[in-house]
């Protein structure tokens, strides 16, 4: 992620002007992390369900991902990069991130607890997913439609930073910032249809600009997705202020996470 930092950065000058607000502040966080990775371990069977929808999804897109890209390109105009322009900055992280950083801090200010906590989980989930995903492109390496006519190219584990296709960081940015927002705000008429709309197109202009294969999308979708689900129901209720560590194939820092 070559504009991580930049993002971090927005987001510790925004939370370190609250860090009163907890006695632990710049903690290190690992429990969340810890819990995301491990919750496997606690699936019950509705959760087992839900995996095994997920695969069948992405075995039937991944069959069929040079089909969905060339019908992608073949109907790609003006209009579908006026709609990708519009809704890619959800998924962007030195657009989004920022944006959501600034949100908080705003929120702080005027004592919005509600929108400050919808954006700090919607950052904390941003992390640990963005963690995830990088983690899976360094491992995977699988190469981009404009690297490779074919979708079943892959590279295997290596530190570089080519051929990171699967799973897409765009989707799994937007549905991570986005969740929360959905959540949180639940009860609000057209919030929740509208951030997973913003959160859908993001990623699928990310396919119309030829940058990923339709399997890419879903699985980044799925992760930002259930990333944000986890956060929300390991901790909603607490209220610590940690630091997350950032490890990108070009920087690494840390950002400042309060929560509610």
């Amino acid at each position: 992620m070559k504009h991580i930092l930049l993002s971090a950065s927005f987001f510790l000058l925004t939370a370190s002007g609250f860090a009163a607000d907890s006695e632990n502040h710049f903690k290190i966080l690992n429990q969340d992390i810890a819990k995301v990775v491990t919750s496997p371990a606690r699936f019950d069977s509705g959760d087992w369900i839900t995996v095994g929808a997920v695969a069948v999804g992405f075995g039937a897109l991944y069959a069929a991902d040079g089909e969905i890209r060339d019908m992608f390109q073949r109907n790609r105009g003006n209009t579908t990069n006026s709609i990708e322009n519009v809704f890619k900055s959800f998924g962007r992280i030195e657009t989004a991130v920022p944006a959501f950083a600034l949100i908080y801090g705003g929120a702080k200010i005027f004592d919005n607890k509600k929108l400050a906590r919808a954006s700090a989980m919607s950052l904390e989930s941003f992390i640990i997913a963005g963690l995830i995903f990088e983690a899976v492109k360094f491992a995977t390496h699988r190469d981009r439609p404009y690297e490779n006519t074919s979708p079943y190219v892959w590279h295997g584990p290596g530190l570089y930073d080519r051929n990171q296709s699967f799973p897409s960081g765009d989707a799994a940015t937007a549905f991570a910032l986005l969740t929360p927002i959905a959540h949180v705000y639940g009860d609000t008429p057209l919030v929740a249809p509208l951030a997973y709309t913003c959160a859908a197109l993001a990623g699928l202009g990310r396919m119309n600009h030829n940058d990923h294969w339709a399997s890419d999308v879903f699985i980044g979708s799925a992760l930002g997705y259930f990333t944000a689900k986890a956060v929300i129901k390991y901790r909603e209720a607490d209220s610590p202020v940690t630091l997350l560590p950032i490890l990108g194939a070009d920087t690494k820092g840390l950002v400042v996470v309060s929560r509610f």
